[in-house]
């Protein structure tokens, strides 16, 4: 054992990952907003759990944050979000960077605590996620597995090695009069899975599921935390270098495409309209703004505050509504895309379209982008908010008092409502739900066999006390009339039956002397053991009668015993122990014995006699 004052490697490593944030007093501490009051120190959420209860943390990792939401679940009472929080990270994440793990470890021990009941699901970047709405014929369950995995391999490159493909089942379609199976097919490196469950692996907090935000947000929608009815709904993220669409009908995700489009080609459209080749109008209007980056001036729009308005530096800043003008031609192409998307689900998929759109990502605060994407797409737009007022979620805690705020936690909160009955996980596919499914229907069945049989068993003792307690009752008849039996003592009958005995007596003795010889030969040679060899026997038998087999004698055994594990004498000696407890044969008498060679080897010769029992 180590001595107290000796610090391990790991630990040493620890002190190593923690020392970033020790030095600068814990910068990037963790809180849900400006306004809104962060959880407690400590354990803040252990106070809420109460037995029976399970607790599930949803993980989002970003760029440069880390957001957290617990969940409470409960069969009987509606869900419960108990906590959030938001950590705020120095640099870019990454699971091969020792600072990060240090920062994620940190935010899971203040927010989880010791209690191993908390289950951890995270979100995966779906960049190189390839996910399918597919059709299949109705084949038998055993059969789906094949038919899924030819039917997606035609239209996506997919390498058994090196992907790994799960699906779901949406549920059953009509399509040219044939009833087909509707199912979503996902694929995911393994790699990538392999690489966040080690390293949450090696910090001490397994991971209970990994998946991507499209099926954080169809949580959303299938535990009624976000009310969308029976309609057909749309949902844009805006992100920083790409934006991604999906499409959702009944809560279930039919459709899903990213686009090279963000807030990065918007920005670049700031730069351009800067540069000599912009427009006139444009330039001139930033001429006040030189000092400022086109970051910055994207971030006027999107939030109404700049790092100069912050610091309190008077600086002429252009309009919203000019920012506004120069990044329409990056909205555009993005209203093109999904215009195209919803063109696409219209053709392949409901020919109603969708009905209304959530809009998600720091874009999502911005009144003019959200009221241009509305016009041009003619549908409503909300706000995907994952804070709602909903009778089947309660919310624990102040939300955050932003747009901005809010939206961020999507991931985090659909992540928390998972569970391995709706949410795809690439942690528990369908050959790790199969092989459940398995033992539980064989676990069943064994029940059930288990059941049926002490039911069986049942009948039979019960049947078998009924004819017990009859033939009790029958017992006790002839017992009291046998008591009442009093025969008559009659010579004659007497004299019969002792004539029939005598008679059966003298013909099981002739059966025996008959038979003597041979029951003899039988005994001696199942009494006789492998280690002795007889060589010869011989009877003497004594008061012949002319015609009839002897009725006593006597017998010669004349053997060999050969080395054994035991001694000569040893074995000799159980043997005549053996014959001497015989019915046939008493009173043994060694009448000679010796050693001598045979065939190389020493054993020992024997004489006995034995009486023969009379017959």
């Amino acid at each position: 054992m180590s001595k107290p004052d000796e610090i391990s490697s790991t630990e040493k490593l620890l002190d190593l990952i923690r020392s970033p944030a020790s030095k600068d007093g814990g910068s990037g501490a963790s809180e849900p907003g400006p306004k809104s009051p962060s959880p407690p120190a400590g354990n803040p959420i252990l106070r809420c759990f109460k037995p029976g209860k399970q607790a599930v943390v949803g993980i989002d990792i970003g760029h440069t944050y880390i957001r957290l939401a617990s969940v409470i679940h409960s069969n009987n009472a509606p869900l419960r979000l108990v906590g959030y929080r938001n950590v705020q990270l120095e640099s870019e994440a990454s699971f091969k960077d020792n600072a990060f793990l240090g920062k994620l470890r940190q935010a899971l021990d203040s927010f989880c605590g010791n209690n191993t009941r908390v289950r951890l699901w995270a979100t995966t970047p779906s960049s190189q996620v390839e996910n399918r709405c597919i059709r299949i014929p109705k084949v038998p369950r055993k059969q789906i597995p094949n038919a899924v995995y030819w039917t997606f391999t035609k239209k996506i490159n997919f390498d058994p090695n090196k992907d790994l493909l799960d699906y779901e089942i949406l549920g059953e379609v009509a399509e040219d009069g044939v009833n087909k199976y509707e199912i979503m097919a996902i694929s995911v490196p393994k790699a990538q899975i392999r690489e966040m469950a080690d390293a949450f692996e090696a910090l001490g907090y397994p991971l209970t599921g990994i998946s991507i935000v499209p099926f954080a947000i169809q949580n959303l929608f299938r535990r009624r935390v976000i009310e969308t009815g029976n309609e057909d709904v749309c949902t844009l993220f805006i992100g920083r270098d790409w934006s991604r669409i999906a499409i959702y009908s009944r809560g279930n995700l039919l459709l899903s495409r990213g686009i090279k489009a963000g807030m990065r080609s918007m920005i670049e459209a700031i730069d351009q309209a800067r540069g000599p080749n912009g427009n006139e109008i444009d330039r001139q209007t930033l001429l006040t703004a030189t000092t400022l980056s086109a970051d910055e001036i994207f971030q006027h729009l999107i939030s109404g505050a700049t790092v100069y308005e912050k610091q309190g530096t008077n600086e002429n800043l252009p309009s919203r509504k000019d920012i506004f003008q120069m990044v329409l031609p990056a909205l555009e192409r993005l209203v093109r895309q999904v215009e195209r998307t919803i063109e696409h689900y219209c053709l392949n998929f409901r020919k109603d379209g969708i009905s209304r759109l959530f809009i998600s990502g720091p874009v999502a605060a911005s009144g003019m982008v959200t009221n241009f994407l509305s016009t041009q797409l003619e549908v409503p737009i909300t706000v995907l908010d994952p804070f709602p007022n909903s009778q089947s979620f309660a919310i624990e805690q102040p939300p955050p008092s932003t747009i901005a705020e809010r939206e961020g936690y999507v991931p985090s909160i659909g992540m928390a409502l998972s569970d391995n009955r709706w949410t795809p996980n690439f942690l528990f596919t369908h050959e790790e739900k199969a092989r459940v499914e398995r033992t539980r229907k064989m676990n069943v069945t064994v029940l059930a066999v288990g059941i049926l049989l002490c039911i069986l068993l049942t009948g039979v003792y019960l049947t078998q006390n009924l004819f017990l307690a009859k033939y009790q009752d029958q017992l006790v008849k002839l017992n009291q009339k046998l008591l009442t039996y009093n025969p008559p003592a009659d010579k004659n009958l007497i004299l019969t039956l002792f004539a029939r005995s005598k008679r059966k007596r003298m013909m099981i003795k002739q059966i025996s002397r008959r038979y003597y010889p041979l029951a003899l030969i039988e005994e001696i040679a199942r009494l006789t053991p492998d280690t002795i060899r007889l060589i010869l026997l011989d009877t003497v038998m004594e008061n012949a009668h002319e015609g009839k087999t002897p009725m006593a004698g006597s017998l010669v055994l004349e053997g060999i015993i050969f080395p054994g594990r035991r001694g000569y004498e040893s074995i000799l000696s159980g043997y005549l122990l053996k014959l001497k407890d015989s019915p046939l044969m008493r009173n043994p008498v060694i009448q000679s014995r010796g050693t001598q060679n045979l065939g190389g080897r020493q054993v020992l010769r024997f004489r006995v006699r034995f009486e023969l029992v009379e017959t």
